[in-house]
């Protein structure tokens, strides 16, 4: 799994709900690399932990000062990866038929209760979204960030 931080993009008709971020200094420093820094999520995880906010999204969508973190899961099974294409009816304009390798949203601060962590949201996500019976396990690869484009999809 990597945690994806997203760049920020327009707002237009986005729900109005609060969202985890964090400044964008205080996860990626004076020096924000571009892509997967691969490697252990620990360090990462603790400044989320110490440094996270809730947020309305429709304004961190615009708010360059913020990154959204989104818990992003890679899917691999038999060799073989998960890909995923958007419907032309989402609702996100900016999402309509693109295709995703993973799996990933938002997370809002209810979906963080009972010391539930931003791994344990990643499953729920992923039990969501596919339906697969087999064992599923976890695996921490690294963070990811694209300040490219708006949209981390091809």
């Amino acid at each position: 799994m990597a945690l994806q931080i997203t760049k920020q993009h327009p707002a237009a008709q986005l729900p109005s709900e609060n969202i985890l971020v964090i400044k964008r200094e205080a996860i990626l420093g004076s020096q924000a690399w571009q892509g997967l820094k691969a490697g252990d999520c620990a360090d990462y995880m603790e400044l989320i932990n110490a440094h996270k906010e809730f947020l309305p999204r429709p304004h961190m969508e615009t708010n360059p000062r913020y990154k959204q973190v989104i818990p992003y899961l890679i899917f691999k099974h038999d060799d073989r990866y998960f890909l995923m294409q958007r419907q032309s009816q989402a609702s996100e304009q900016r999402l309509k038929n693109k295709y995703s390798l993973g799996i990933g949203g938002h997370i809002r601060q209810e979906d963080l209760v009972d010391s539930a962590s931003i791994f344990d949201w990643a499953r729920r996500e992923f039990h969501e979204e596919v339906e697969y019976r087999g064992s599923l396990s976890i695996k921490p690869i690294g963070v990811l960030n694209d300040d490219s484009n708006d949209v981390q999809f091809a």
